[in-house]
This record gives structure tokens, sequence and C-alpha cells, in this order.
């Protein structure tokens, strides 16, 4: 049982030293060609018309 305990301790341990909460914020508009990227964009897509 202790070591259970001791093991889930250490595995939620570990994973708060390596979570990612380094955030940047840009200072100005991105630009992604002629369209400024939006916070959550994931990408952007092209149409063409044949």
């Amino acid at each position: 049982m202790i070591k259970k305990v001791t093991a889930i301790g250490l595995i939620l341990f570990i994973s708060m030293l390596t979570d990612n909460n380094n955030h940047v914020r840009a200072s100005a508009k991105v630009m992604w060609g002629k369209t400024e990227l939006k916070i959550g964009q994931l990408g952007k897509a092209t149409k063409l018309c044949w």
C-alpha cells in the first residue's frame, strides 16, 4: 500500500515538474501571408477555383 502511494506521489511530482506553462504572448499582430493569425488557430485553408 505504501509503495503504491509513494509511486503515485512520485508520478504526480514529476508531472508537475515537466508541465510547460511558458505561454508567450506576441506583442504585435502575427501575420501569416496576408492573414492575421488568431488565438487558437491551427492552420489555414486555400480554396482554388477552376
